[in-house]
């Protein structure tokens, strides 16, 4: 995404990309209900769990094929167009840097950017382990 627009850019599409992420898990839930019902009702099925498996693993194959040809139309249509990409942003590929453990962590701590990410995600795998942690107590509880 950086290649396309910088940090400043992006901040125009964090409210669509809000507004997709509230929507997926009702559109989600309602293609799971609607497989499921599906599949208690099929006569050819032996087992309805088999059959429900199948096509919830067939709608997530075909969720990914439509992303990837999404993304290869735009790489390859709209990337490529003058009038679409400013000429001055079109830049070749950076010869990668390898750093050290200790040069990784000067780096996350001099940019705020990245420190913040870093972060994030960090605290996110914190929140996830200590909520997991309580949950599966309360089940060994039960």
């Amino acid at each position: 995404a950086n290649q396309i627009c910088s940090v400043k850019e992006a901040k125009r599409f964090y409210p669509l990309l809000g507004f997709i992420s509230n929507v997926a898990p009702v559109i989600g839930g309602q293609y799971v209900r609607h497989v499921s019902t599906v599949a208690q009702g099929a006569v050819i099925a032996a087992n309805p769990y088999e059959t429900s498996l199948k096509w919830l693993m067939g709608g997530v194959c075909c969720a990914g094929a439509t992303l990837l040809a999404g993304f290869a139309y735009v790489q390859s249509k709209i990337i490529t167009d003058p009038n679409c990409v400013t000429p001055g942003r079109a830049k070749g590929s950076k010869e990668k840097t390898k750093l050290s453990m200790k040069d990784s962590a000067v780096f996350l701590m001099n940019s705020r950017y990245m420190r913040d990410l870093a972060l994030i995600v960090i605290f996110y795998g914190m929140s996830i382990n200590i909520v997991e942690v309580s949950w599966k107590s309360r089940l060994k509880a039960q």
